[in-house]
């Protein structure tokens, strides 16, 4: 049997010295990570006010007290309204059962709906561990072959930057997620201090949508982070 020299015993010493620091050092970060897993921003399981809000009911904007919303208050806006007839109408608000925000709209009725999360203006939530903001798209129609736009805002005390993206094909059940990763805006955002979370959708003229859920998720970049740094260092001690 070959033995080790001199050298390679220290070089093996040391890649089980940095392997064991590593351990250390994800065993700090994971837990962290678990407990910080999902923030529900709102999973529309309450309402103040009964189902449907409309283009004339919902006036400029529907403020409510729910308890299992972040900062517990929702603020519903129905924004850029036009309607081609007299009879074009727009249906908005929570199914508090199932659990979905439901946005419905005539041929003619076009709208764009914006909720409101600020805690009325005494939201203070800490996103550092959870930066990317998940929209949980159920339904969508596709109607006109016009796409679902949607738009997140994070607001600290300083400023705001937003993200969009669009869903250009009908969604059936189980859904699609749409994940807003403001992880990379943390120069620019204090993400230790978030104040306001908007989120406006706008489904085009026609458009029909369900949201199921808005909620705040770790980076999946920082789990690969571990897990790639830690196959490294064994790799090396093993070298």
């Amino acid at each position: 049997m070959q033995s080790c020299t001199p050298r390679a015993r220290r070089r093996l010493a040391g890649g089980r010295h940095l392997g064991c620091l590593w351990t250390v050092f994800a065993l700090m970060l994971l837990p962290a990570i678990a407990t910080a897993e999902t923030v529900v921003i709102d999973g529309f399981d309450g309402a103040t006010v009964p189902w449907p809000l409309t283009q004339a009911t919902i006036g400029a904007g529907t403020s409510e007290n729910v308890a299992s919303v972040l900062g517990g208050t929702r603020e519903t806006e129905l924004l850029d309204v036009a309607l081609a007839e007299t009879f074009d109408f727009i249906q908005l608000g929570v199914f508090a059962s199932p659990g979905v925000f439901d946005y419905n709209s005539s041929v003619g009725a076009d709208g764009k709906v914006r909720l409101t999360y600020d805690g009325d203006g005494s939201l203070n939530e800490d996103l550092q561990m959870t930066p990317v903001v998940e929209v949980a798209v159920r339904q969508f129609d596709f109607a006109s072959g016009l796409p679902l736009d949607v738009t997140v805002s994070l607001s600290d005390n300083l400023g705001q930057e937003t993200l969009m993206q669009s869903v250009n094909a009908a969604v059936a059940l189980p859904g699609q997620v749409l994940s807003f990763d403001f992880a990379p805006l943390a120069g620019s955002l204090d993400l230790s201090q978030i104040t306001e979370i908007v989120v406006d959708l706008d489904a085009g003229t026609g458009g029909d949508f369900r949201i199921e859920e808005i909620r705040a998720v770790p980076e999946p970049a920082g789990l690969v982070f571990l897990l790639v740094g830690g196959l490294t260092i064994v790799r090396r001690s093993r070298g």
